[in-house]
């Protein structure tokens, strides 16, 4: 009976034991869990940016062109920025500049490539930190839109232009806005252009 009370007590003890590493170790556990989801998470972001930067790559690269305008679209120095948990395209702080309609239509085509910027036309909502910024996004998809439909239409467009037929295309294509005839019509900011084309087409904010 003796030995039976002993074994008894030592199978509780090491059952108490038990119960208490695993209560240790469970936090533990859980901890490296979330790190590990972390981490898988940031490579699918990085797989996600690496992805669109290959996409442009081969888009340079189906078509002949000279190195100088390769580096002039920007394509193979696309940058990524690590916020919101997440990899984007662009800088958290980053700020739609006022510029001339047919700058932002290189900026569309080519991206920025001082910068590290893509081509705009290849951004997402989630590259942008705020709402603001988002919509900006919206009246710019907007009004390049309306300058590649009449690209299309005139027969134009390419999708993988070098920076001067980027500036050829625009030009050809700028009266499709049907801006108000005055000199200078086309170094207007593509946020004016934006406003004025959304006005014409009935569209208000």
């Amino acid at each position: 009976m003796a030995s039976n009370s002993v074994n008894n007590g030592n199978m509780e003890q090491s059952h108490c034991v038990g119960n208490i590493g695993g209560g240790m170790m469970m936090p533990i556990v859980l901890q490296k869990v979330e790190e590990m989801t972390t981490r898988f998470r940031h490579m699918e972001d990085m797989l996600e940016v690496l992805m669109r930067q290959v996409n442009g790559r081969a888009d340079c690269q189906s078509s002949p062109r000279q190195p100088a305008q390769v580096e002039q679209s920007g394509a193979l120095q696309v940058n990524g920025y690590n916020w919101g948990r997440r990899i984007r395209l662009l800088p958290e702080d980053f700020l739609w500049p006022k510029m001339f309609v047919d700058v932002a239509y290189e900026w569309w085509m080519q991206g920025n490539a001082e910068k590290g910027y893509p081509p705009f036309k290849n951004l997402e909502p989630s590259d942008f930190a705020d709402q603001n910024a988002r919509k900006r996004l919206s009246d710019f998809r907007y009004l390049m839109g309306k300058i590649d439909q009449c690209a299309q239409e005139k027969g134009v467009y390419k999708e993988n232009a070098t920076m001067e037929e980027t500036k050829e295309i625009f030009k050809q294509c700028v009266e499709c806005l049907k801006l108000p005839r005055k000199e200078g019509r086309q170094r207007r900011t593509w946020q004016s252009v934006a406003t004025w084309c959304r006005e014409q087409d009935g569209l208000h904010r």
